[in-house]
């Protein structure tokens, strides 16, 4: 039962989740809050945070315990007692898998259960080998213990089926039953099962749909809005995110994107920064680069010129952004610090969504 919880880092709030844990302490477990937050950084209660690197080492040394041994002593602040005839369902790679799909969900990012139906609908419309063999990465990066949670059990059953090679014997489900060989017959069923499911599904959403057009006679109860995120995808050059390749003229001097011109203007150096064709790689360089006394001061009016002078440049752009109509914009960038992304204050994705209202005026 993850709960939602935040730290202060400067001022900013980086939102989090946290979940109770038995945590290894000489020969005894207690009961402690793991809290995991969307910079990545983990409190295992160990001492300084750590990454999930950290966090696997303490799953793989046992101090963070997904199975307590057997008859040791566990304590919480009201009672005490001993581990006796312990199961566990999850053991520390399938537990590090859903620590990873919750971070993914608190910067608003795909998970693995989304990134599997992503390659299956890849598979679908595209039915290769190449594509099932990404589909079956994609599928066993599903932690174990959430594939049927998060997949629906009709699709996660068609998927074992699906990802094993025709030849191959598909372990049983439970103990003691005999394993079911893999056919070309079994891949087809598969599929169509799943087409079936998917069908089903678009049914249940449209009907919900047409209920809410029928109970809402004067249109709907509020605005319609979903979140969009602004993230860079060198296949869809939309021009929301600052690492988009589409130059912008300031003072003069063109940049090949709005990272290359903030990254100039921040440094003082555009010679430097223009030699750097990779807009990432710019945002490295500029973290590493000395920033003037008194930027902190500037940077949201140089940000927000710097937005604006790309959509006046660029109708397309603004068209774009226009469409988003009245959604909430969460911006994401790596090589960005907290300020500027939905990991923190949002900086740029309100900015956004300042000048989209100033077009739409």
């Amino acid at each position: 039962m993850w709960r939602r919880t935040y730290r202060d880092v400067d001022g900013l709030r980086v939102e989090g989740v946290g979940e109770t844990v038995l945590v290894r302490n000489g020969g005894s477990y207690y009961l402690h809050d793991l809290r995991i937050y969307a910079d990545g950084r983990i409190d295992s209660g160990s001492g300084p945070l750590v990454d999930l690197d950290g966090l696997r080492a303490e799953l793989l040394s046992g101090r963070v315990a997904t199975a307590p041994a057997e008859g040791a002593r566990g304590a919480s602040p009201y009672a005490e007692w001993r581990f006796a005839d312990v199961r566990s369902r999850v053991d520390a790679d399938m537990f590090l898998g859903e620590v990873a799909d919750r971070i993914d969900r608190l910067n608003h990012r795909p998970d693995s259960a989304q990134r599997c139906r992503a390659a299956l609908d890849t598979y679908l419309a595209d039915p290769t080998e190449e594509n099932r063999l990404g589909l079956r990465e994609r599928y066993e990066a599903v932690p174990r213990h959430r594939r049927r949670g998060s997949l629906g059990a009709g699709v996660d059953a068609a998927l074992r089926t699906l990802t094993a090679d025709v030849g191959s014997l598909l372990p049983a489900l439970f103990e003691g039953q005999p394993g079911e060989p893999v056919t070309a017959e079994s891949h087809a069923r598969a599929v169509a099962g799943i087409r079936v499911n998917d069908q089903c599904q678009a049914d249940v959403v449209a009907h919900n749909v047409d209920r809410e057009v029928r109970t809402q006679v004067d249109g709907p109860a509020s605005a319609p809005s979903h979140t969009v995120y602004a993230y860079h995808d060198p296949a869809k050059q939309t021009g929301l995110h600052n690492g988009d390749l589409i130059p912008v003229t300031v003072e003069g001097v063109t940049y090949p994107s709005v990272t290359h011109a903030y990254w100039a203007l921040a440094t003082g150096d555009p010679q430097g920064i223009l030699a750097e064709p990779d807009p990432h790689a710019v945002g490295r360089l500029g973290q590493k680069t000395p920033i003037p006394p008194g930027w902190s001061a500037r940077r949201l009016a140089v940000m927000a010129e710097l937005l604006r002078a790309k959509v006046a440049q660029h109708p397309a752009v603004a068209a774009t952004l226009l469409a988003t109509g009245e959604s909430p914009i969460l911006y994401q960038e790596v090589y960005a610090g907290d300020f500027w992304t939905s990991a923190g204050a949002n900086w740029t994705g309100r900015l956004l969504q300042l000048i989209r209202a100033e077009l739409a005026d």
